[in-house]
């Protein structure tokens, strides 16, 4: 596992450059194990860095997120066919 929390920390470290990030929140499934990878992946981060924290509602995460996006969704007036939109304009970016 300390594999993978290095190999974490070199994929967070790229995004952090561009979005900046205050938190990164491990929540899900992954949670679960997060002793056992935080240590590598925050030895991994960038100093400078977000903070790195494990959500206390590891199974409600997913619905949580869910909810709060599309709720931000209608607060922007925006239809799905927007989302997808902008969703497939970034993945043909990456």
């Amino acid at each position: 596992m300390a594999d993978f929390g290095a190999a974490l920390a070199e994929i967070v470290n790229k995004y952090c450059a561009e979005f900046i990030p205050d938190v990164i929140v491990i929540g899900g499934s992954i949670a679960k194990s997060a002793d056992v990878f935080i240590p590598s992946m925050e030895a991994g981060l960038d100093p400078r860095g977000p903070e790195v924290i494990v959500s206390r509602r590891i199974d409600e995460a997913a619905l949580i997120g869910a909810a709060v996006f599309w709720t931000g969704m209608f607060a922007k007036k925006r239809s799905p066919n927007d989302l997808r939109a902008n969703i497939s304009q970034q993945e043909s970016s990456l």
